[in-house]
């Protein structure tokens, strides 16, 4: 069984995008330390990683822009959590990480869901949620 999975939800505005940017940028980088984060879905996990976990897609948001809702929605679901774990079958490192800002969107359930799927996987699992103070993140939002 794998080591440790680090999930970061990156609430917007938080500087998620420069530490995806780094880790994307730095890959090879972190593998040559023992730690995986994934290249193959772009610089952040949002539409690959994020949807797979959807527990009611129907009310999300982020699946409804994207088209993953509907009646064929348990079919791409599916699809997206094989890639995932043959993305985690294929790579042996201590230390893998996947980021999305979308996850900060997910309900109780959802997370849930994540934490289970992961769990089957990997022997410890940290989540790490970036906040900031809502004064400087209402002034960078406008």
């Amino acid at each position: 069984m794998k080591k440790k999975i680090i999930i970061h939800i990156g609430i917007s505005k938080t500087g998620s995008t420069s530490i995806q940017n780094f880790m994307y940028m730095n890959a090879e980088k972190l593998k040559a330390n023992n730690i995986y984060y994934s290249i193959k879905y772009g610089m952040a996990h949002n539409d690959n990683i994020v949807p797979a976990f959807l527990i009611s897609p129907e009310e999300s948001t982020f699946s409804i822009k994207r088209g993953l809702n509907g009646d064929d929605f348990d079919k791409k679901q599916q699809v997206l959590k094989d890639e995932i774990i043959k993305e985690i079958k294929e790579n042996d490192f201590d230390t893998f990480i996947v980021s999305g800002e979308e996850f900060s969107k997910y309900s109780q359930n959802d997370i849930k869901n994540l934490n289970k799927f992961y769990k089957s996987f990997f022997s410890e699992l940290k989540i790490i949620v970036y906040v900031r103070e809502i004064k400087s993140w209402i002034n960078s939002s406008i």
